[in-house]
């Protein structure tokens, strides 16, 4: 792709959750100014030995992503059912996603989430806000499209 660009408004993620979508749901109706984001994760440890020498290992961490929706769309509602559904059954719900950014050529494959962080209901001010859901990934990995 000779003419990247930094355009987000075109990307689609497809969010499959066990026992509840098993089917791709695509999630729409991002807030104006987020859609989605993640923190950086650490991927060595390191220790400088009490002689000098210095070491470092590789170590696994989660990956955190976090959703801005709008409350009145359907990627709301189905995280919303999501929630639902793990406290009705008081188990928690493995999901993978698929997510393309065609401004960058990349789509990105993730498995092995949890929704750890939701919203009970949104915040209201001059018009309701944007909720945050946030899911930890086992695995994230990234391909040219």
């Amino acid at each position: 792709m000779a003419d990247k660009t930094l355009t987000s408004a075109n990307s689609t993620f497809y969010l499959t959750v066990n026992n509840l979508y098993p089917t791709p749901r695509k999630l729409e109706g991002y807030s104006a100014d987020n859609i989605f984001s993640t923190d950086a994760v650490d991927l060595a440890e390191t220790v400088m030995g009490a002689d000098g020498i210095f070491h470092g290992g590789k170590v696994f961490n989660a990956t955190p992503q976090e959703f801005q929706l709008m409350p009145d769309c359907n990627g709301c509602t189905i995280m919303a059912n999501w929630v639902q559904a793990q406290e009705t059954a008081r188990e928690v719900y493995k999901a993978s996603a698929t997510f393309t950014i065609p401004s960058i050529g990349k789509k990105f494959t993730c498995t092995d989430g949890f929704l750890t962080r939701a919203p009970k209901f949104p915040t209201a001010g001059r018009i309701l806000q944007a909720m945050q859901f946030t899911i930890q990934w086992g695995s994230v990995t990234v391909e040219d499209v």
